[in-house]
């Protein structure tokens, strides 16, 4: 099968993180032009498959490699190899100041840790936050702010005139949390950073009225993945050069693409 003009798209379509795979709308993964490559979110295999992509001929763009742990080895390999790369919901302070560079044209328009932290510590101070095992960032930012992460969702739940949880971390670590909210019965509002919430089978199987009120904070994951897996497809169509993605990018949503966070009730 010829690689020429191809869009790479590099996501977990198997695995705990599955769900964000999802993201991206079936009828995108099926355009002739588009390659689905799955990294289960492993971030070993995010990155060789990276290098692959770079030292293979026809590859025009890459949107995807969801964990930020993967996408600074990931990025290396494409600069070397001036592929243009989106990277749609890595939110390591490291990759998101790389937003809008045009050499070799990079988009990565998620907020990055202390902005995520930041908004949901305006909204929801004092209240206290858990931190899953893989959010240390988000856990430093949170607490450089005066925030306090308790070691466990439990001992959250169990301060007086709990109301709200505030969880830091990935989608595996809001669907634990969702898990000992519904466990432990109470009306609580659970607050998730913006990348972690794309839904939980635990939260969606609850009847409605018994479901914890979860509240995230803008862009949507969904919209940033449908946003730049359409932009970068644009890229290799066109044939547009690193600088050329990066101002139409700009054109159509601004720089950067989300406007100050604030928090958001989720309604799916």
């Amino acid at each position: 099968m010829s690689t020429a003009g191809r869009l790479a798209v590099v996501a977990p379509r198997t695995g705990p993180r599955a769900r964000w795979g999802r993201l991206f709308p079936p009828s995108l993964l099926e355009h002739p032009a588009v390659e689905v490559f799955d990294d289960a979110a492993d971030p070993e295999r995010s990155v060789a498959i990276a290098r692959r992509i770079a030292g293979s001929a026809g590859y025009s763009a890459v949107v995807g490699h969801f964990s930020s742990e993967a996408a600074g080895g990931a990025l290396t390999a494409y600069r070397c190899a001036g592929i243009p790369v989106a990277f749609p919901l890595s939110s390591a302070p490291e990759i998101t100041r790389e937003h809008l560079d045009p050499d070799p044209g990079v988009i990565a328009p998620m907020p990055d840790n202390l902005a995520q932290a930041a908004v949901l510590f305006r909204a929801y101070r004092p209240a206290e936050a858990w931190a899953g095992p893989s959010a240390d960032g988000l856990a430093g930012a949170w607490e450089l702010m005066g925030g306090r992460v308790r070691p466990s969702v439990r001992e959250v739940l169990r301060q007086p005139g709990a109301g709200t949880l505030v969880v830091l971390g990935t989608l595996t670590d809001a669907e634990e949390a969702m898990r000992a909210v519904a466990a432990d019965g109470r009306e609580v509002r659970v607050a998730l950073t913006d990348d972690s919430w794309v839904g939980s089978p635990d939260w969606d199987e609850l009847p409605a009225g018994d479901r914890p009120r979860v509240v995230t904070s803008r862009p949507d994951p969904a919209v940033l993945v449908d946003r730049c897996t359409r932009h970068m497809l644009e890229v290799v169509e066109r044939a547009l050069t690193g600088p050329e993605l990066v101002t139409r990018w700009a054109e159509r949503y601004g720089v950067p693409v989300w406007e100050e966070p604030r928090p958001v009730e989720v309604l799916r």
